[in-house]
Order: structure tokens, then C-alpha cells, then sequence
């Protein structure tokens, strides 16, 4: 009986890296799982790493896994979401897309180039212990999002891609407060393909495992 490896990469979120708590689930889940398929044994594999938060030096981490890896499904989480919509001819997965980020990273750069605040926003946004994206909000870095949100939206449904992206958000998302995470933003770009759950922004680990990984077996074919 042959065998055969269905890939994910997960694209964490601002801070995150790869012993973030959602893909780590995913990876337990799927190593302890077999699916018989028309004669055939199939395994998942969910694939992670810690990223840079400059995105020019991220985007050229991704380009280097992609041309070595054949990924059959992206999930992308928060911030990551972004970097995940730029892959393109594969499904996509949304966590509580943050889609409107870039627009506060763009203000908050004017006040990065002053020394004091530069080091306020490091203070206040820093990354946990452990295998975790290093944050520096530096006026080159936070400038980058703007380009980076641009480049995403050109794969996006309205753009004219024929990609699959499914989205989920938390009815209690604290984000959806200021904008940065917006069903109806996700709407206008990419259709009504989404569901909302009652959870926070982090996703709770049961949603986790009735939400999350269901909708990942059904996008591969192997629900």
C-alpha cells in the first residue's frame, strides 16, 4: 500500500514562531493520525518555522521553503494571514485575519523615527520566551506593511484569484474593536467564505479541534 504526505505550512502571527500554541496542536493531531483514501494511506504533515518580522528578509525565507516544499495548504494566523495570502494556486486557511494592521503600522512609523517611541512600542509589544519572532518596530520595518498588504490583496478573490480562502473569526475578537481584524473588510475581498465561533482572537484550543482542523481535512479531500 503506498502512502502519501499532504503538507500545511502555518504562518504565525506577530510574535509568534514555531512553538506557537495552534500549530503545535495541529502538528500533535496530524502525527498521531492515518487516512485510507481510495486504496491509499495518507498522512498530514504541518510544517512551521520562526520568521523575520522585516518582511522583505521573510519574504525571501518563504520563497526558499516553497521552492523545496510542495505545500498542498497554507493557514495563516493574525498578521501571518498576510504573508499567507500571497501564496498563490493553493487553499488558504485565515485564523482571525488582521488585514487592517498595516494601517496603524503605518502611522505608528512616523513616530518610530524618534528614539523614545522606537523603544516604547519594542517595550510594549514583546515577543514571549521561546522559539518567538523577534519584534522591532522600526520606521524601515513598519513601513514595509503597506507593500506587504498591497501584494497580498493582488491574490485576493476580488483581484481575480482563483485560490480557496476560508477565514475564521471570534465573535469576541478585541481587535475587531479598532478594525484591524474585519469580517467586513475579509467580505469585500474575499466573499462570504467564513465562519464566526464563540471565542476570542486566540482561537481556543477546542475550536482548535472542531473548527480548525475539520475544515483543513475537508480542503485536502480527506474528510
Amino acid at each position: 500500500m503506498k502512502d502519501k504526505v499532504f503538507k500545511i505550512f502555518y504562518f504565525h502571527g506577530m510574535g509568534g514562531g514555531a512553538d506557537s500554541r495552534i500549530p503545535n496542536i495541529l502538528k500533535e493531531y496530524f502525527s498521531k493520525a492515518l487516512y485510507l483514501k481510495d486504496g491509499i494511506e495518507y498522512r498530514v504533515e504541518v510544517d512551521i518555522f520562526t520568521y523575520s518580522f522585516d518582511v522583505q528578509i521573510a519574504t525571501k525565507q518563504f520563497e526558499a521553503y516553497f521552492k523545496h516544499n510542495i505545500v498542498n495548504l497554507v493557514i495563516g494566523e493574525s498578521l501571518g494571514s498576510l504573508h499567507a495570502i500571497r501564496q498563490k494556486d493553493i487553499p488558504h486557511i485565515l485564523i482571525s485575519p488582521a488585514l487592517n494592521t498595516y494601517k496603524y503600522f503605518y502611522y505608528l512609523a512616523f513616530l518610530s523615527r524618534i528614539s523614545l517611541f522606537h523603544k516604547l512600542f519594542n517595550n510594549i509589544w514583546k515577543a514571549k520566551e521561546g522559539d518567538r519572532q523577534s519584534l522591532d518596530f522600526s520606521y524601515s520595518n513598519l513601513r514595509q506593511y503597506k507593500e506587504h498588504y498591497r501584494l497580498a490583496m493582488a491574490n485576493s478573490t476580488k483581484a481575480g484569484s482563483r485560490d480557496v480562502f476560508y477565514a475564521f473569526f471570534g465573535k469576541n475578537d478585541h481587535y475587531m474593536k479598532y478594525g484591524i481584524v474585519s469580517v467586513k473588510h475579509f467580505e469585500s475581498n474575499f466573499s462570504q467564505n467564513y465562519t464566526m465561533y464563540e471565542g476570542s482572537h486566540f482561537t481556543e484550543n477546542k475550536y482548535v479541534y472542531s473548527l480548525i482542523i475539520p475544515k483543513i481535512l475537508e480542503l485536502i479531500g480527506l474528510n
